[in-house]
């Protein structure tokens, strides 16, 4: 996190003070608007990271308030496809969406919704390498025993990308950790992403399961409610532990519910990865 902040601070801070002394770069034009950009650059990455800390802070002091609305989910996920349509062009990296909902018509909160998919979509260009594919889908919720599970949805983010060593998963998804294995440290990060992802998924009253394998790619499932109205808030989430994909497939809607909005954390479900 120091690093995180320190880096785009000392851009604005050294090239600043050079474009302050004209004479320092001989009154190169082309050399000024190289540093005026990388400030630029600089400063939108500390805005980006401050308005993280700040949602992060907000949702685990329960001042996060979700505004449920009706709204066309598809069209939203097919939004945020173009939204990131340019940045996996740059990268080389294939994004695009399908859709297997015939109802589409959600009542949720569509601001916290689209923060989770871009979130959720950023993570996976940025660990995915050029000629990857990024797929965004909708779908209906099904438990393990392919049964329906009726008024409930997943979002699905997946990727053939660098995927994450099995014995990381349980650390995501707590503010500012990252996972160890080699082949992601050289990616930079605050680690705050899937922290509001989780946040912003308990507070609709659903839960998210990361299943990766190193090297092979990584899938980030959110199963939330069609009505968010819907469905009450646990009666004691402290009670909800970390569970597994099968615990998770044996409940309702209602009972896999991870909302917790009175207090300073949302419980996080992970699957097993084979």
């Amino acid at each position: 996190m120091t690093h995180e902040l320190r880096t785009p601070l000392n851009t604005i801070i050294g090239f600043s003070e050079i474009l302050c002394h004209p004479d320092l770069i001989h009154n190169n034009e082309a050399k000024s608007i190289e540093y005026a950009e990388l400030i630029h650059k600089g400063g939108n990455h500390l805005l980006q990271l401050v308005n993280a800390l700040l949602d992060m802070s907000r949702i685990e002091s329960g001042n996060f308030e979700v505004a449920p609305q009706q709204f066309d989910i598809v069209d939203l996920l097919e939004s945020c496809c173009k939204m990131m349509q340019g940045d996996a062009e740059m990268r080389g990296i294939t994004l695009f969406s399908k859709n297997d909902l015939d109802v589409t018509e959600a009542y949720l909160d569509p601001r916290a919704c689209r923060q989770i998919l871009l979130n959720l979509i950023a993570n996976a260009l940025k660990f995915s390498d050029r000629g990857n594919k990024v797929m965004v889908s909708a779908r209906p919720a099904h438990n393990k025993r392919g049964q329906l599970l009726n008024g409930t949805i997943e979002l699905v983010v997946s990727d053939n990308g660098i995927g994450i060593d099995k014995r990381d998963i349980p650390k995501l998804g707590k503010p500012f950790v990252q996972a160890e294995n080699s082949l992601q440290r050289r990616f930079e990060g605050a680690g705050i992403g899937l922290s509001i992802v989780q946040g912003l998924v308990g507070l609709q009253h659903g839960h998210m399961v990361i299943d990766s394998e190193l090297g092979k790619g990584t899938t980030v499932t959110i199963t939330l409610p069609l009505d968010m109205a819907a469905v009450n808030a646990p009666a004691n989430p402290q009670a909800l532990g970390a569970g597994n994909a099968e615990g998770a497939d044996q409940q309702s809607p209602k009972e896999t519910s991870l909302a917790k909005t009175d207090a300073t954390t949302v419980t996080f479900k992970t699957s097993r990865v084979a």
